[in-house]
């Protein structure tokens, strides 16, 4: 009964979560010019607000 409630976890679920990452480890490499960490920043906001972890 209890693995009916558990979500599963799914290749576009790592897919996202690894896009995540290498979008934040980008952001923060300090290698962006402000208009490319603008643009960083809003898909990092997109792929959070998709995966509900705002």
């Amino acid at each position: 009964m209890a693995d009916e409630n558990k979500q599963k976890y799914t290749c576009l679920d790592y897919r996202q979560e690894m896009t995540l990452l290498a979008l934040r480890m980008r952001l923060y490499g300090n290698l962006v010019s402000d208009e490319e960490k603008q643009d960083i920043l809003k898909v990092i906001k997109e792929i959070e607000s998709a995966m509900q972890m705002n």
